[in-house]
């Protein structure tokens, strides 16, 4: 019996040994933070699926999709073929698992409002609580700051107590919570 021809080159079954495991670089393709995007592929009760590359699908948690309101179902706002970009938030290339977000690439009020002001700008608010010398002012819908108080100049100006209006000066910028 005559040896059977070799596949190599030929597309066939070689062609699958040639394209390897998708997920042996995935870590790198997708990196936490950077953005991507697909078609959205199939639905569970927690989640969308969006298909990044062959052979690798993301994850999108029904709490990642939108943040105005509560999605029970991700058909109630995507649907099967939609583009879709997401933000990646984890890569575990040994659980073969891609965590995305939809709602971290839509800027929030805050994200807004810090990049309209900067560092050393003067800001217009409302004490909202006051403990000691530090206060609470709400600088726009739903934004809060810390500030420090000079109690000796807000009693001066008769403008001191709850939901006086100020015009504190930006002197940083933390968005991390309070612990």
């Amino acid at each position: 019996m005559s040896p059977m021809p070799s596949c190599a080159g030929s597309g066939g079954a070689s062609k699958a040994r040639h394209v390897g495991d998708p997920w042996a670089d995935a870590s790198v393709k997708f990196t936490a933070g950077s953005q991507v995007e697909g078609p959205i592929l199939s639905f569970t009760k927690f989640g969308a699926f969006v298909q990044l590359a062959e052979g690798i699908e993301g994850m999108i948690h029904v709490s990642e999709l939108v943040s105005e309101k509560r999605v029970d179902r991700p058909q109630d706002v995507l649907r099967t073929g939609q583009i879709v970009k997401a933000k990646v938030l984890a890569v575990d290339k040994e659980k073969r698992q891609l965590k995305l977000s939809m709602k971290q690439l839509i800027p929030t009020g805050l994200d807004e409002y810090i990049a309209e002001h900067n560092v050393g700008d003067t800001v217009t608010g409302r004490l909202i609580e006051v403990s000691g010398e530090q206060g609470t002012v709400e600088l726009g819908d739903g934004i809060h700051a810390q500030a420090r108080l000079v109690l000796e100049k807000l009693a001066r100006s008769n403008r001191f107590g709850p939901f006086a209006h100020m015009q504190p000066k930006i002197i940083g910028v933390n968005c991390g919570f309070p612990t």
